[in-house]
């Protein structure tokens, strides 16, 4: 029998709270409870908000810093064998980080893939599984096919 132990990697919007008290240290605590037992997870990791965060990077060394963090975590989690999957929520993909305050603001209207254009939606997929694939240091630059049907499977469930 085989168990797989699915985890989304994200960020929960309008609740206050780091990348590193959110994410990277609960992940921490997880991972150190899996390796006694030799268990390994799925993680699925919100590749639009970490592609939110390479896109807005340089205009606050708050967001640098973020996504430096959360980019490593990523990664050593891919090396200590965990399974790094594309998790998608199109908020991020017309989100705003305020500087002053030091907080997201959150764009509700694209809140469901579903409230999406087929195309746009299937264009920002491609897009945050690629940049995925970067983080992760893939050299491959084409998708294979398997991950290109299932992502027009998935749109296509989602219309």
């Amino acid at each position: 029998m085989n168990l797989f132990i699915t985890l989304d990697y994200e960020l929960f919007m309008g609740v206050p709270g780091t990348s590193l008290k959110s994410l990277v240290e609960p992940m921490s605590k997880l991972t150190k409870v899996a390796d006694k037992y030799g268990v390994k997870f799925v993680v699925f990791v919100d590749a639009a908000y970490l592609y939110r965060l390479h896109q807005l990077k340089s205009t606050c060394s708050d967001l640098l810093s973020e996504y430096e963090l959360v980019s490593t975590n990523v990664r050593e989690l891919e090396d200590d064998g965990h399974d790094i999957e594309l998790h998608f929520h199109p908020q991020w993909l017309y989100s705003d980080y305020d500087n002053i305050n030091h907080k997201w603001i959150m764009d509700y209207e694209h809140y469901k893939m579903s409230d999406m254009d087929r195309c746009v939606l299937e264009k920002h997929l491609l897009k945050q599984k690629h940049c995925l694939m970067v983080l992760l240091e893939e050299t491959q630059l084409l998708l294979e096919l398997v991950d290109i049907l299932s992502i027009h499977l998935m749109v296509m469930q989602v219309f």
